[in-house]
């Protein structure tokens, strides 16, 4: 199998024209060694074949130890199998009270523990999926101690991502505005880093959610402050992150009530936000450099359009075994960006392989053992709560009339 991604600057009107889009921001907020250790052990299980069937349980053993260091290694060999999705899944299933415990115990230990503890219980709900909910319904107590009690921002950033990846997961609707709540009250008085991570954290639950509980709940209550976050005045990761929340709260707007081009209006949100002014704050971005400068322009220019005209104006392709899906609205470019950024070079085998990541993208796992392209109507229909097929009807019906197909009801 072979794994392609590109991303394109869509015009407003005429034909697309391929011009790659930078990428916004990264959600690895831990060091750099880190993930490159990670990223080491993740290649290694998946290309040497070393893994048995009793590697993970081996590797939870050393979560327990009262050493700091063999703790912080087993931790790195944990992720490290779960990144490349090398655990069988009743390894997975029959080790998530010991998982469970070696997490609460590195929650509570130096900031490096805490960071890979966070990150190894985010990538073990993401290799086992929908069945998450008892692990983490366990860890939730956890998740708020850890992000109240730490002074430290990365630890804070790793905290609200991990808890994000699995409200996300388990997808239950209150779960997620609870979440986001939370998030929207540590935001004021966040750094930059945490900052960043908490708006990208409730664009990705965001984009799972009902359009009504996004529309009349979380834009009248949260967008003035989000919006507000857009400003010169802050950090340009943290405008970026804001941009792309706001960005996808006005899809969430012309989705819910199924607009043309002559209806659509903005400034009908001009009483949850400042419109005018997150468009101006738009315009405003200055880089270091010229290949910066480039790179945030083509980034405020696209969200400045998202905003203009209600449809995300970037496209993400994913291309498995020779066939390639479209993915044309925020919702899935973001859920693509976490993923792939969560995953790194284990995502290529996450999508092959992972049901949670079929449901979520419409992977149909037949293409994998059969060449011939199968169409829409005929693809196997999941039902997990976060899946591509269950997402509102008004967004399915949109993306189809951009891939030319004709829907059913039409």
């Amino acid at each position: 199998f072979f794994l392609e991604f590109s991303l394109h600057l869509l015009p407003m009107h005429g034909r697309a024209v391929s011009q790659s889009k930078p990428k916004a921001t990264s959600f690895s907020t831990f060091s750099k060694d880190y993930m490159k250790n990670l990223s080491a052990v993740s290649s290694l299980e998946s290309t040497e074949g070393i893994v048995s069937e009793n590697s993970f349980a081996a590797a939870l053993d050393g979560l327990l130890e009262k050493s700091a260091g063999v703790r912080e290694k087993s931790f790195l060999q944990c992720a490290g199998l779960l990144q490349a999705f090398s655990v069988p899944e009743w390894s997975l299933e029959s080790n998530q009270v010991t998982l469970m415990e070696g997490i609460k115990k590195g929650f509570r230990s130096s900031s490096t523990e805490r960071c890979l503890a966070a990150r190894t219980a985010a990538l073990y709900g993401i290799s086992l999926g929908t069945e998450s909910e008892p692990f983490f319904e366990g860890l939730k107590s956890s998740f708020e101690a850890l992000i109240s009690g730490s002074s430290d921002p990365l630890v804070k950033a790793e905290g609200v991502f991990s808890w994000a990846t699995l409200a996300f997961i388990v997808g239950d609707t209150a779960e997620n505005v609870e979440f986001i709540e939370k998030c929207m009250n540590w935001l004021p008085s966040a750094s930059s880093v945490f900052q960043i991570a908490i708006l990208n954290s409730i664009a990705f639950c965001c984009s799972s959610l009902p359009t009504p509980t996004v529309n009349n709940t979380l834009v009248p209550k949260h967008a003035k402050t989000i919006g507000s976050h857009v400003a010169p005045s802050f950090d340009i990761s943290v405008r970026i992150a804001a941009a792309q929340l706001v960005s996808l709260f006005f899809e969430f707007y012309r989705d819910g009530h199924e607009m043309n081009d002559n209806d659509y209006d903005p400034y009908v949100l001009d009483g949850f936000m400042d419109v005018t002014q997150i468009i101006e704050d738009l315009e405003n971005v200055k880089a270091k450099n010229k290949t910066e400068q480039k790179r945030m322009n083509i980034l405020f220019a696209g969200y400045g359009a998202s905003i203009e005209q209600g449809f995300c104006p970037f496209t993400e392709e994913i291309t498995l075994h020779h066939t390639t899906s479209n993915y044309t609205d925020w919702c899935s470019i973001i859920q693509i960006e976490w993923f792939r950024d969560y995953l790194q070079g284990g995502f290529h085998s996450h999508l092959v392989s992972n049901e949670l990541l079929h449901q979520i993208f419409d992977i149909d796992p037949s293409l994998f053992v059969n060449k011939v392209k199968i169409s829409k109507e005929d693809k196997r229909d999941y039902k997990s709560k976060n899946s591509f097929a269950n997402k509102e009807r008004s967004k399915e019906k949109r993306r189809n009339q951009r891939k030319g197909i004709k829907n059913d009801d039409d």
